[in-house]
């Protein structure tokens, strides 16, 4: 296998325009995790991320900008917030769901009204976007349902020879994807979670609402990335816990032990100390460390065992609820 993986300077750049004009695909780092990245204009750039994630064309991209790009040449004057959001929280882990003027392709949009616009805050990223100058839609640079990768070997370790360029950026800072908020209504609503919390969103608006607070939940998922369908799971076996059965999990252990199949246990740092016995994922002890180490322990595990046992964390902070639905989701709970 060739390693696609190079640096990011001058001339890996000028080499990331070329395929980028010759509508091929490159993988990119941002502050959340690796976005595989083509010509949102381009219908032909578009299918190629499609084909090789494996991705439902139903299932929406988001568009990646410059900090200095005109957000209005792709999408029609913003509701009037937008702007303080932008100069809150962008460039950031955050996207927005907003009025398409339908210049991108319509795969990108999955034939949508809306189209999806972030402006990532990782100075690669930016380096990239600027030399390219063009809309880059760019979902998570893995195959589709697999984990999402936070490091330039993951992207490799699911692409192999099929990518022509990764851009190393190091790791992810965040290790989530980012933030989803529709703001083509009178207020925000949050789509997927992330970093960016609605608290933080009500903070600089007068109010933000969650999925949840609506009545219309699966026709404003139709609107965002990474809401429908299976995502996160790691090339191992999963098992989730509660809180509330640990000894299930000991019992589920102890089997596994007996039977010789190989086998970590996922949990936060105050959970751990009653399994010194076993192989375990410190997993961490705020939910912004948790958020950070999720992919890392979750693409770690498949390589090393057989068996994922994953204690959920305990807690009721967004950051803290959006780690808990990638745990469920990656053990197909969700």
């Amino acid at each position: 296998m060739f390693n696609r993986i190079q640096e990011t300077n001058s001339k890996t750049l000028a080499y990331a325009k070329e395929l980028i004009l010759n509508n091929q695909v490159v993988a990119f780092p941002t502050e959340t995790v690796y976005g595989l990245g083509a010509n949102a204009l381009e219908d032909k750039a578009v299918e190629n991320i499609f084909t090789l994630k494996g991705r439902p064309q139903d299932n929406p991209l988001i568009v990646h900008l410059h900090k200095e790009y005109d957000i209005e040449k792709l999408t029609e004057p913003p509701m009037p917030h937008l702007r303080q959001l932008i100069d809150k929280l962008a460039p950031g882990p955050i996207t927005f769901i907003l009025k398409s003027k339908k210049i991108v392709s319509n795969l990108v949009t999955a034939n949508l009204d809306t189209v999806a616009i972030r402006i990532p805050n990782h100075p690669m990223a930016q380096a990239f976007l600027k030399e390219v100058d063009l809309p880059i839609a760019a979902p998570s640079a893995n195959i589709s349902t697999h984990t999402s990768p936070v490091t330039a070997q993951h992207v490799q370790d699911d692409f192999g020879d099929k990518l022509p360029l990764i851009l190393d950026g190091g790791r992810s800072f965040y290790g989530l994807e980012s933030t989803v908020c529709d703001i083509t209504g009178e207020k925000p609503i949050i789509l997927r979670q992330g970093f960016i919390t609605a608290d933080e969103i009500a903070s600089i608006v007068g109010d933000c609402l969650q999925l949840s607070d609506t009545n219309k939940q699966e026709e404003l998922k139709r609107l965002s990335p990474g809401t429908r369908y299976k995502h996160y799971a790691p090339n191992c076996k999963t098992t989730l816990f509660e809180s509330n059965q640990i000894s299930d999990l000991e019992k589920y252990a102890h089997d596994l032990q007996e039977n010789g199949i190989s086998f970590a246990i996922l949990a936060e740092s105050s959970a751990i100390t009653g399994f010194q016995n076993y192989k375990v994922y410190n997993l961490g002890n705020t939910a912004k460390e948790m958020a950070s180490n999720l992919y890392m322990y979750l693409r770690e595990a498949e390589k090393e065992v057989e068996n994922l046992l994953v204690l959920l964390p305990i807690g009721q902070s967004e950051i803290l609820q959006t780690v808990q639905n990638r745990l469920k989701k990656a053990c197909g709970k969700l």
